[in-house]
Parts: C-alpha cells; sequence; structure tokens
C-alpha cells in the first residue's frame, strides 16, 4: 500500500512540475514577445503624423514626417473626402498632367523648387479609376538615390496621397574628375 501511496505522491509531484514549467516557459514567451515588439517599435524607422497640422484653406491634408530626417513624407487626406486644389478645374488636365500639380502646388513642403525640372515620371498606372504615378528625383540628369516621390489619385484626380522623400537644395559637382593622385 505504501507503494501505490508513492507512485501517486510521485505523479502528483511530476504534474505539479510540469505545470510550473509550463507556466514559466509562457511567461518567459510573453516576456520575450513583449522585448520583441518593444525593439520593433523602437526601431522602425516610420512616420510621426502631425494630425494638427492641417492646411485649412485647402480643405485639410494630413502630413508626417520622417523619423530620420525630419522632413515631410507624406501628405494625405480622407480617402472619403480626397483633396481638391481650389480653384483648379483639374478635371481640365490631361490624366498624366495631374499628379503634377499637386507636387507643385506642396513644392516648399515636400523640398522642391521646380518639380517639372527635379522630378521624372517613371511609372504611371491605372487601376479601378484611380491612378498611381512614381517620380525619380534627378540631379542635372543623374537620378538621386532614395529621392523619390508616389502620388495617388481618385477617378476624378482628387488626391488621395502623396509618400517619399526627396533630397532638397542640391549643389553638386557633376562634371566626372581624375586627378593624378
Amino acid at each position: 500500500m505504501s507503494h501505490y501511496h508513492t507512485r501517486e505522491w510521485d505523479a502528483r509531484k511530476c504534474i505539479g512540475l510540469e505545470g510550473k514549467m509550463e507556466m514559466r516557459r509562457n511567461r518567459l514567451n510573453a516576456i520575450i514577445s513583449g522585448l520583441v515588439l518593444l525593439a520593433m517599435l523602437i526601431a522602425a524607422p516610420g512616420q510621426v503624423f502631425a494630425r494638427g497640422e492641417e492646411d485649412e484653406k485647402d480643405g485639410g491634408v494630413r502630413i508626417g514626417y520622417s523619423n530620420e530626417t525630419g522632413r515631410v513624407s507624406f501628405i494625405g487626406a480622407d480617402p472619403s473626402q480626397a483633396y481638391r486644389l481650389q480653384g483648379v478645374a483639374i478635371e481640365s488636365f490631361a490624366p498624366q498632367e495631374r499628379p503634377m500639380l499637386y507636387l507643385d502646388h506642396f513644392k516648399e513642403m515636400l523640398g522642391l523648387q521646380q518639380p517639372s525640372r527635379e522630378l521624372v515620371k517613371t511609372v504611371d498606372r491605372q487601376h479601378d479609376g484611380r491612378s498611381t504615378t512614381r517620380y525619380q528625383q534627378k540631379y542635372e540628369g543623374i537620378p538621386i538615390l532614395g529621392g523619390e516621390l508616389i502620388v495617388n489619385l481618385d477617378r476624378r484626380g482628387a488626391l488621395l496621397s502623396i509618400s517619399g522623400e526627396v533630397s532638397p537644395d542640391l549643389s553638386l559637382a557633376t562634371t566626372p574628375e581624375i586627378t593624378a593622385d
């Protein structure tokens, strides 16, 4: 009889230990998951939206700034109320001309001086009436690495968003030189 009680006690003891080990594993997994999530939030180079900064005179847009550069990297409207340029009959412009109108309107905010000279259209796609146009920044004909803007318009040509960044105020020598050194 004592043999039976010993086995029963050992079984209860093992079950108790397994339960404690399982609780410790779950706790450890939760801590590790929390640390990974925290590290991702801290390290992620995302955007910080300044919802309070809206362009009131033109109907309002959301503006996002890059955490890395501090420059504007997103301008967007509520999809249900896309942003329209005041006093501009957007429908009178060809669909391929419309994105540049918005880039010209927001040029200072984006760090551009003459968008039509500083940007070259690389992709223009239409899908379900919406358009996505991608521009590459160039300086004296040379593509600027990381200088790209994407303009999304709705079916009527109103702005949904502009995203990306350019390098403002470039002043670089573009003539190749080889020195004797």
